[in-house]
């Protein structure tokens, strides 16, 4: 992580690159997701990822049957693990932000 300051005539700036707390944030879901994620032949579970930038970040099951699991069919039941993952990690991201800025939650 990345935190810069500057000084431009009567103005200071701050400035904190995000990059480094996005890919902790998204690290934190993504393990939550892998937790919760039904298991068959675990190749679901396995394509779990992330990518981040400063931007933000995605966390991505990367299989053609993801979403079916996630939200279910006519013939088979949701499993969500992706929605959930999200949700429960709300207090790991607080603190992997609050890690990567030097603080405690």
């Amino acid at each position: 992580m990345k935190i810069g300051v500057s000084v431009s005539g009567d103005k200071i700036n701050a400035s904190v690159d995000m990059a480094g707390i996005f890919a902790a944030a998204g690290e934190a879901v993504a393990a939550e997701a892998r937790a919760l994620c039904p298991v068959d032949t675990g190749r679901l579970r396995n394509s779990i990822s992330v990518s981040a930038d400063g931007g933000g970040a995605v966390i991505s099951a990367n299989t053609d049957y993801a979403a079916y699991v996630e939200f279910g069919t006519s013939n088979a039941p949701s499993q969500p693990f992706m929605v959930p993952a999200a949700v429960n990690a709300a207090g790991k991201i607080a603190r992997a932000a609050a890690a990567q800025l030097g603080g405690d939650l």
